[in-house]
């Protein structure tokens, strides 16, 4: 089972696809893209867009959340459209 999921957002606009990937520390995907979706109130500019996507791309183990130093239950965002990476100490 899973400690938790590597979930994608994405919507489009007039620049394009947008997106931000998040790593999220719980095992149920379902319960991941919920909280990914309300993380900075996403699911209010998804549903004024109306053109998203909300994907559970990739399991992550116990050690992978170690390893990005995030706790059971949070949610960290990883890349977004940019390639921006955080935290800081990714790069």
């Amino acid at each position: 089972m899973a400690a938790g999921w590597m979930v994608l957002i994405g919507h489009l606009d007039s620049g394009g696809l947008q997106n931000v990937t998040y790593a999220v520390a719980v095992p149920s995907a379902t319960d991941a893209i919920e909280a990914s979706l309300d993380f900075r109130d996403i699911r209010f500019e998804l549903d004024a867009r109306r053109c998203g996507l909300a994907l559970a791309i990739s399991a992550l183990s116990e050690q992978h959340l170690s390893d990005l130093g995030i706790a059971e239950g949070e949610i960290c965002p990883i890349c977004d459209d940019n390639w921006q990476i955080w935290p800081p100490k990714l790069h």
